[in-house]
């Protein structure tokens, strides 16, 4: 299930594979969709003046921490910029990669 900020329910195409991508992590590594193979990817869209989105990271890190040993990874995009809001410091690229 996916659900957006305003908890309105979006519908994935079912049975298609994750676009690819290209980003920098926080650390500064470049990553792509082939990094992930054979492990469970959340993928998380949030932006950072976005009450509920920052009310959810603690549990994403629980989860994370949680099942990390068993492949599980999770990747932040920050949208803060496409919607024409600043962006603190260092932030805004892929939030956990490892």
């Amino acid at each position: 299930m996916l659900l957006g900020c305003d908890g309105h329910q979006l519908h994935p195409s079912v049975g298609k594979a994750f676009p690819n991508f290209r980003l920098q992590g926080l650390d500064g590594i470049w990553r792509t969709r082939a990094d992930y193979v054979g492990q469970a990817l959340v993928v998380n869209f949030l932006a950072t003046w976005c009450p509920p989105c920052r009310a959810e990271m603690p549990d994403l890190e629980t989860v994370y921490r949680r099942f990390f040993d068993r492949g599980l990874r999770v990747i932040g995009f920050s949208i803060d910029r496409l919607r024409g809001k600043p962006r603190p410091s260092g932030r805004g690229r892929i939030a956990r990669t490892a």
